[in-house]
């Protein structure tokens, strides 16, 4: 019975990790590219597992659209420089991405442009290597 019990747990255990691997993919983003988008922060979303920063984009057209990029969870932002009040609703900026690959609004979080020139670069951990941090730089 206790050899049952320990095989299940073992079990589940090993279907949990592989769902939490899955819930991470990138797969919908298209990691050959990336893009610049102008626009003006419209809110940043400090949650987890993700956050999230929009922005408001005129297009070729005149009007006005709303693109989402998902970023890091906030621990992991800060870990590299990113603060709370770095982002201000109103505030022109370029945002970096990695677009989605079915063409909407959106994409996965590279890198932020200020108006003043600085820089603010995500810089995701080495392939393998589980630790924090990994070096992205605000300029």
């Amino acid at each position: 019975m206790r050899t049952a019990i320990v095989a299940t747990v073992v079990c589940s255990s090993a279907l949990l990790a592989c769902q939490t691997f899955a819930h991470h993919s990138v797969a919908m983003f298209d990691q050959q590219q990336e893009i610049a988008i102008d626009g003006v922060v419209k809110e940043l979303e400090l949650v987890n597992p993700h956050s999230w920063l929009y922005i408001t984009v005129t297009n070729e057209t005149g009007r006005e659209v709303d693109w989402s990029f998902e970023m890091q969870a906030l621990s992991r932002l800060e870990s590299q420089g990113f603060s709370v009040d770095l982002v201000k609703p109103g505030e022109p900026v370029t945002v970096f991405t990695r677009p989605l690959k079915d063409g909407s609004r959106g994409g996965q979080f590279r890198a932020l442009k200020f108006a003043d020139g600085r820089e603010f670069r995500f810089a995701p951990r080495p392939a393998g290597r589980n630790r924090p941090g990994g070096g992205a730089n605000l300029q």
